[in-house]
């Protein structure tokens, strides 16, 4: 029998999203899908990135379901933007993209041998299922 275990951290309630401000990064890629990258709600993250003086770009073409081309553009832009971390920002599949698109880059280039510490910020923001939990940030350490 094999198992696993998982650190993760849950910043929730009211200011939680201004822990972004404090994460150990100074250049992350936050994944989304094109109507919050194009909302204000994208804010919610930007402004808190922003403030820290983090370096952040935005890969804004999750779908629901996901493709495997659409992984394969995440990948891409991850390996050509080289991020130490991954902000996923939406419900389920940006959440989803972002784990599999995080997965596939360290296996294609060994990302993690060149700075890429693998850790997954998620946070709930926008429709569907995720506009029934309050914003909040989720963090997984790979390492």
């Amino acid at each position: 029998m094999k198992s696993f275990d998982i650190k993760t951290k849950v910043y929730f309630g009211d200011n939680a999203l201004d822990r972004l401000s404090e994460i150990p990064y100074k250049k992350v890629l936050v994944i989304t899908d094109p109507f919050l990258a194009q909302s204000s709600m994208i804010n919610l993250i930007t402004d808190p990135l922003k403030k820290g003086h983090i370096e952040y770009d935005i890969f804004q073409d999750v779908v629901p379901d996901p493709p495997i081309e659409k992984i394969s553009e995440g990948v891409k832009k991850l390996l050509a933007y080289k991020p130490e971390a991954i902000i996923a920002v939406g419900g389920g599949s940006a959440i989803d993209s972002s784990k599999s698109i995080r997965e596939f880059a360290v296996r294609i280039e060994h990302y993690g041998d060149v700075g890429f510490r693998g850790d997954l910020f998620c946070s709930c923001i926008g429709s569907g299922r995720a506009e029934k939990i309050s914003a909040g940030i989720q963090r997984s350490d790979t390492g």
